[in-house]
Formats: C-alpha cells, sequence, structure tokens
C-alpha cells in the first residue's frame, strides 16, 4: 500500500498510508463552473516505490553562485509526471474511490482494476462508488491497465523561455 513520510513531534519518521485526489472542473454554459468527474486513489495506483518517492522526497544538493551575480540558485527540483486515472473513460464523470477492498456497506464496488507493474506482475485495485450512483443490476467490470499513456514519449524535456515571433527578422 502506498506510503508517504511523516515525521512524528520527536523528529521519528512514519510511514503512512497516501491517498492522491484528482478532479475535472468544467465551466458551464450559464458561466457557473462546477467539477464534472472525481477520484480519490490509493497512491499505488500510480506508484507503489517508496524508494522512488524518497529519492523525490529527501534533501538534495543545490547548485548555488551562478549567473553574472553569482546570486543565482539552481534547487534541482525533479518533477514526476504519473498517469492521471480520470483518463479513463470508466472512471471520468463521476466520482469514484479506488482502494483495496472494502466492506463499507455505502459503496458498492463497479471495478476490478488490474495494473501491469514493470516486469509483468499485476497489481490489484478495486473501484467503489456511492451505492446510489450504482445503476441496478451493475456488474463489476474488470479493466486492465486502463489509464492512457503517451505515445512517442520523449526523453529529452521541452526547451522552456523560448519564443516565437509570428514574423522573420532580416
Amino acid at each position: 500500500m502506498a506510503r508517504c513520510r511523516v515525521y512524528a513531534a520527536d523528529g521519528s519518521p512514519l510511514r503512512v498510508r497516501g491517498f492522491y485526489l484528482f478532479v475535472a472542473q468544467e465551466n458551464m454554459p450559464d458561466g457557473r463552473s462546477t467539477l464534472t468527474a472525481l477520484a480519490l486513489c490509493d497512491g499505488d495506483l500510480l506508484n507503489a516505490d517508496f524508494y522512488l518517492y524518497l529519492s523525490i522526497v529527501s534533501r538534495r544538493e543545490k547548485l548555488v553562485g551562478l549567473g553574472t551575480y553569482a546570486n543565482g540558485v539552481n534547487r534541482q527540483r525533479p518533477m514526476l509526471i504519473f498517469a492521471n486515472p480520470l483518463g479513463a473513460r470508466e472512471l471520468d464523470r463521476s466520482a469514484t474511490l479506488v482502494t483495496g477492498r472494502t466492506d463499507d456497506g455505502r459503496v458498492q464496488r463497479v471495478y476490478h482494476i488490474v495494473r501491469t507493474a514493470v516486469g509483468g506482475s499485476p497489481m490489484y485495485f478495486d473501484a467503489y462508488r456511492q451505492v446510489r450512483d450504482v445503476p441496478a443490476g451493475w456488474e463489476v467490470q474488470a479493466l486492465t491497465d486502463p489509464f492512457p499513456v503517451p505515445k512517442n514519449r520523449a526523453v529529452q524535456t521541452q526547451a522552456w523561455g523560448r519564443f516565437r515571433l509570428p514574423f522573420n527578422v532580416q
């Protein structure tokens, strides 16, 4: 199960279960905005590698003394991008909890999700909705690797701070 690191008052580290909340907000024709989708997901649905997590949140060295006046700093903050569960058609336009099996009578299981980990081993999750939001007679459906993955993913980042003029310079 996904873990985040928090610290007790005495400074000792604790691992706690972590969740991510995804929402989609859209503008309506009347000018108001509304939430059209919500997914509260066990962190393992996106990444179960605690050591990767620690490598991102741990201390690292800054590059200091940069620039013309040597007062610039590069904080070297990594940025991770994982799948957005709302990219799965089945999770869009609804409110869904994705976690391990639960026996809470207020929610009903609607999907059994399988994610294929590196090396081919499966990871299992269940998606739940409030009972009143599930059509009568609904049967749990299996979803295998339902999240979109970009095609032609480049290894190199895009340049930024680059401006294109709408005319040629002579």
